[in-house]
């Protein structure tokens, strides 16, 4: 399945759903179309998804899904001087931890902000999101 990347419409994930194997091409390199609900932004040890599904949505890493549904996993980020410092807890236990530049806004785009620019901090103000959560629920 391809899904596109969360800020760069010309980068795409070619992402096999049951190995969780992942391979980033561009969009010249493809005719086919990308999932409408999905996408990805890149991180140290590989990639994160959000996907859509029939159960709701889910973030895909490697070959862990996480439900957001489920409340057994949580994320937030810091925000650390010129850093921000996204985590993910499941079960209680910290499992990421992951310290990044957070993106520059867009001075083009009016609409641009920080949750549109920055897939961590968006990723973590929509895990609760009941909107999304349905909107993003496959029929």
């Amino acid at each position: 399945m391809l899904i596109k990347n969360k800020t760069d419409r010309n980068r795409l994930l070619n992402v096999d759903l049951d190995s969780g194997r992942t391979q980033e091409i561009s969009r010249s390199e493809t005719t086919l179309p990308p999932r409408k609900k999905g996408f990805f932004e890149k991180w140290s040890k590989g990639y994160m998804c959000v996907l859509s599904g029939e159960s709701g949505p889910f973030l895909k890493i490697g070959q862990k899904d996480y439900s957001f549904k489920s409340p057994e996993w949580r994320v937030e980020v810091e925000k650390a001087g010129t850093v921000n410092i996204f985590r993910l807890w499941d079960g209680g236990s910290l499992v990421i931890e992951e310290l990044y530049k957070p993106p520059s806004l867009d001075d083009l785009d009016p609409w641009s902000d920080e949750e549109s620019e920055d897939f961590f901090l968006w990723l973590s103000r929509k895990k609760n999101d009941e909107e999304f959560i349905e909107m993003w629920t496959d029929e």
